[in-house]
This record gives structure tokens, sequence and C-alpha cells, in this order.
């Protein structure tokens, strides 16, 4: 039986492959591994230079400028046609900037006007505040979109996954 590789190497081939993955194949990689080892192990990645978006939002990258990445390479939602193809995009991170990652209900929560909090707010919201202490930043936008909607009862999925590239990480 084949030696599964180092985690550390795992998730660096994974972040790096020029091969866009299915999350059941990542899975199927990190089945058994202990799920603390993932965030510890994605501290020591050198670079993130690809990536495929299959979602309904793209996720971005704010720079330590406030300078905005939408990373839109990728394909229909996952899951929706066993033979989707998917585009891989390429980017480069720096020290300090902030991987968002959101579903559609993040954005789309209404106000009683019917105004959508919006993509571009919540872009505006995370490049503004991108100093901020993650934890914060999230609270923040939790708190920003409850009081556009005017209560924190949504009726679409609600989810924020949000991560910075460590500066001494290169």
């Amino acid at each position: 039986m084949a030696e599964k590789p180092s985690y550390p190497n795992l998730v660096r081939q994974l972040l790096q492959s020029k091969t866009v993955m299915t999350l059941q194949q990542i899975r199927h990689e990190l089945a058994g591994r202990p799920r603390s080892s993932l965030f510890r192990d994605l501290q020591k990645v050198e670079i993130l230079t690809s990536y495929s978006h299959a979602g309904h939002n793209p996720p971005f990258i704010v720079g330590l400028d406030g300078h905005v990445k939408m990373l839109s390479k990728g394909g229909l939602l996952l899951g929706i046609k066993a033979d989707a193809e998917y585009e891989e995009g390429e980017v480069s991170l720096n020290p300090g900037d902030i991987l968002f990652m959101y579903t559609d209900g993040v954005c789309e929560a209404m106000n009683c006007s019917e105004e959508e909090f919006g993509e571009n707010r919540l872009i505006k919201t995370v490049s503004t505040n991108r100093r901020l202490p993650l934890t914060d930043l999230v609270y923040l936008i939790e708190k920003e979109v409850e009081v556009h909607h005017g209560s924190n009862d949504y009726s679409d999925d609600f989810t924020m996954l949000v991560a910075r590239l460590k500066d001494d990480i290169l």
C-alpha cells in the first residue's frame, strides 16, 4: 500500500495543483486526517497560485492596500452537472491578503424596500475594514447585514469563510 504524503505536502499539492479537483476528491484525500491540522498546515503554505470557483458568488481577495481581486474563474455550481468542466484561474497572494468566501445569502439579504445588501457593499465593507482581526471583521459584516435586513432571521443560507495570509509565510 502506498504511503500517504505528509499533510503539509498534501495541502500544498492540493492548493497549487494545476488540475482542478472536485470537493469529493479533496474529501477523499483528507479522509482520516485530523481537521485541526488542516488549519495549522495551511499556515505553512508558501503561496497560492491557482484556484477554481464552483459556487454562486465568486470569492475575492483584498490586499493590504485595499485592492480587490475577484476569483471568478471556474464553472457551474459543484454537483449540478456530472461532466461539468471548470476553468482554472491564477492569482498571486501576498502576506496580509484576505481571502473572503461567502454564500449568496450574505449579499442577497433584503431590507423592507426589497434592496439586497449587495456584493458591492460587502466588498467595500471588507476592503474598508481589512485591518481588523478576522473575528471582528466577520462580526461587523454580520451586524451590518442584520441592520440592513432588519433582523438576523434570514430566508437563505448565511455563511462566511475568511482567511488572512500570515505576514511571516514567505
